[in-house]
């Protein structure tokens, strides 16, 4: 689990869980009074060098259709729709290397 703190608070947090070669991310959220300061966009990265680091190929996210910032987020961070959708949710995908 991540936590991003400013000073002594939480400004948000993010957590992933590894099956095999695939990483899915289970939780990433900022507080509202810490959002459009990068704290997500940080908390990502951090998190996808986490899933390379253990050999993860592949890192899934399951995002509401209305979280639409976050869509952005991950599609900044290379993360791609593959079209599957989850109850209200769309997957994103991002493949991060290693061998096939």
């Amino acid at each position: 689990m991540l936590v991003a703190q400013h000073g002594k608070r939480v400004a948000g947090l993010a957590g992933w869980q590894q099956d095999e070669m695939v990483g899915v991310v289970q939780v990433h959220l900022v507080l509202p009074a810490h959002r459009d300061r990068g704290v997500g966009t940080a908390l990502l990265v951090r998190l996808i060098e986490q899933a390379r680091d253990v050999g993860v190929r592949f890192l899934e996210a399951a995002l509401p259709e209305v979280a639409l910032r976050s869509q952005r987020i991950y599609r900044r961070q290379g993360f791609q729709e593959v079209g599957q959708q989850v109850d209200g949710c769309i997957v994103y995908e991002k493949y991060l290397g290693g061998k096939s």
